[in-house]
């Protein structure tokens, strides 16, 4: 939504294992299920995420390639209290009022900035009809998907940076 309200302020964009704004309800609705994860986050997910297993045994075990000790070390950030705050906020904002909003006023505004979309093949969060490039109001948006989960950035930084290198690249200004 930044760079529909500001594409001024970007050069380009690399979306990993997000859905894309121009949803149809028709497209969301038999994906609503990949959700119910979040409510427990978005009610009690200060308590949850600090006393309870749920990121590592539940958010984390929905796919994520992550080794059990990269699981335990991620999911102990989310016992911080600003962390555990910041992830409730999110799930609740996004719950109560993103998909609602987008239910009610479907976004049409059409990108202009380039969008990169890497997406995982494995992701059990957000399907693939969410990310397609057929239904993307863009310019120029590209879908790549890999060998990983929801989780691109931690289980392939490696090909996180390649590509922000090369987007960078590709959308470079030239210096006067």
């Amino acid at each position: 939504r930044m760079i529909l309200r500001d594409p001024e302020r970007f050069d380009g964009y690399l979306a990993m294992n997000m859905a894309h704004p121009w949803q149809k309800t028709s497209t969301v609705l038999p994906h609503l299920w990949r959700f119910a994860y979040q409510v427990p986050l978005a009610t009690v997910g200060v308590w949850l995420q600090r006393r309870t297993p749920y990121v590592e045994k539940v958010i984390l075990n929905i796919g994520s390639k992550m080794e059990p000790q990269e699981k335990r070390i991620f999911a102990e950030r989310f016992r911080d209290p600003v962390c555990a705050r910041a992830g409730r906020d999110t799930y609740r904002t996004f719950l109560l009022r993103e998909i609602p909003q987008s239910a009610r006023n479907p976004e049409t505004r059409r990108a202009t900035v380039p969008i990169r979309a890497l997406f995982g093949e494995g992701d059990a969060a957000v399907s693939s009809t969410m990310v397609s490039p057929e239904t993307a109001n863009a310019d120029d948006y590209t879908l790549e998907t890999v060998d990983a989960t929801h989780f691109v950035v931690d289980e392939r930084p490696d090909l996180v940076r390649k590509k922000l290198i090369a987007l960078a690249e590709e959308t470079a200004r030239p210096r006067n």
